[in-house]
């Protein structure tokens, strides 16, 4: 299927494509996280699935395009030890509002083009590049 294929394109293994939207110039891609239970890491026992928020980061551009990805990040609820537990997206590191993808791109492009050139190839900010 064409989702699965965007899903392994943007390293989003294990989550499912929920739509894709082209809204004002950018791309959106909507996936989701759809475990219902994960081993909690404090007392080991099963975590119920408690809710999810939504994280949106900022994907290599497609078609010219920026792209927006959006991900349904579950939370967990430990009923020993009511622990709450937020999953990880693992295609970014902690904190950061683009994927590793992304950053990739951009460090090495930065290496050999001037801030300015890069900033607008990825869509980003000069103070994003920097």
């Amino acid at each position: 299927m064409p989702e699965d294929l965007l899903l392994r394109m943007m390293d989003l293994q294990g989550y499912s494509f929920e739509r894709g939207e082209l809204l004002n110039g950018e791309f959106h891609v909507w996936a989701r996280d759809d475990r219902r239970w994960v081993d909690c890491p404090r007392c080991h026992q099963l975590a119920r699935r408690h809710d999810v928020r939504e994280v949106t980061l900022t994907e290599r551009p497609a078609l010219g395009h920026k792209t927006v990805l959006r991900v349904w990040r579950p939370r967990f609820r430990c009923s020993a030890c009511h622990a709450l537990i937020t999953a990880e997206v693992g295609v970014r590191e902690e904190g950061f509002r683009l994927t590793r993808l992304l950053a990739g791109a951009v460090i090495e492009a930065a290496r050999e083009a001037p801030v300015k050139f890069v900033a607008a190839l990825c869509h980003l900010s000069w103070n994003t590049v920097t």
